[in-house]
Formats: structure tokens, sequence, C-alpha cells
């Protein structure tokens, strides 16, 4: 008799930092900068970081959430800048000015 087979379980497709910066139109260091900050969700597999799709969209709905209503989010700056240092730039949430959805401008796809 012979066992009953066991559907396949569905292949996980996680992205890679590269591919999130690249989809985000921001640096790899952004990104990292939202995971360290716990404002992108992420995995670590043998030392690398991977990242769910849902995770990536949820953080876009926030940042369009916020910019829709004027809040910001984000936690305050922890490097130099924070300290007096030498100054920062402030991520905008990886998202890029044409996907927010403003009045006149185009929503591009990656």
């Amino acid at each position: 008799m012979r066992k009953p087979e066991r559907p396949a379980a569905p292949i996980l497709r996680l992205l890679t930092t590269r591919e999130v910066a690249a989809a985000l139109y921001v640096s790899e260091a952004s990104i990292r900068r939202l995971v360290r900050d716990c404002q992108l969700a992420a995995v670590r597999i043998r030392g690398s970081l991977r990242f769910e799709r849902e995770a990536v969209e949820a953080l876009v709905a926030r940042s369009r959430q916020s910019q829709e209503h004027g809040d910001d989010t984000r936690r305050p700056a922890a490097g130099p800048a924070a300290r007096g240092g030498e100054k920062t730039a402030r991520v905008e949430m990886g998202v890029p000015p044409s996907s927010l959805g403003r009045a006149g401008s185009e929503e591009s796809t990656p």
C-alpha cells in the first residue's frame, strides 16, 4: 500500500536587501536603517537580511497613511546627528514621491 502524498508546501519567496532597496528606490543602507529602527520587519538567514513581500507592502501602506494624515511615525535619529555631530539624511520611509498618490503626479511601478 502506497502512502498518500502530502501536498507540496508552498515555497516562501523572501526578498533580499538589494531587491527591496531597488523596489523602493532607496539605498541598501536605508533599508538596513529601517530594520534597525523597527520600521521594517526582517529575518536573518545565515547573517543576511531577508524580507517578506507583505512586510514591505505594510511599510509602504504605513508611509502613505502617515503622509495623508501628516503624521511622523518615525523614531528620532539615534546617530551622530542626534548627538549634535554630522548631519544625516532623513529616511522618507523608502517611498518614492511618485508613488504617494499626490494630485498631478504619475503613479510609477518598479
